[in-house]
């Protein structure tokens, strides 16, 4: 079982990460969400939790940004 998982927004021709967040969290409500855009117009991006993720990493990011997004989660 996973502990954090990275979710894109929009993922072209298949499910895009809000609706597999609600997936994910339907079989594990502890599992620490991260939602990684480039969208930042009023989208799950912005109000994350909203959404159901633990955090948010915008597009376009850094390895250093990763850290320290997942190590305050």
């Amino acid at each position: 079982m996973y502990s954090l998982v990275i979710l894109g927004l929009v993922i072209q021709g298949g499910m895009g990460g809000v609706q597999t967040a609600k997936l994910i969290r339907a079989h594990n409500p502890h599992v620490v969400l991260v939602v990684s855009s480039g969208y930042a117009d009023g989208t799950s991006a912005e109000e994350y939790g909203t959404y159901g993720f633990s955090g948010a990493i915008m597009k376009p990011n850094n390895s250093q940004q990763f850290e320290e997004t997942i190590t305050r989660l």
